[in-house]
């Protein structure tokens, strides 16, 4: 296992690499101290970057990255403000 640890502002980011026969597992965490205008951005952001990863390794087929990034601002904006 991999591990990659680093603050980001107030927050935590956390990446683990763990070996599987064939590849690896990616796991991402994020401990968010606070909710911010900011918050649902970055979300998105996080969800593109594993989407496009995911495309490259399934078909190579390229993600529509800023359109989807509108999209899942969008969706994480709703969530986060039910939850303020």
């Amino acid at each position: 296992m991999s591990i990659l640890k680093y603050t980001w502002g107030e927050d935590i980011v956390h990446f683990e690499l763990i070996e599987e026969p064939g590849g690896c597992l990616l796991i991402l965490k994020e401990t968010i101290t606070s909710i911010t205008d900011h918050s649902s951005k970055d979300l998105a952001g996080w969800h593109v970057c594993l989407q496009f990863i995911e495309a490259i390794q399934d078909d190579g087929k390229e993600v529509e990255r800023k359109i989807e990034w509108k999209h899942w601002q969008e969706q994480y904006a709703e969530i986060l403000n039910k939850l303020v």
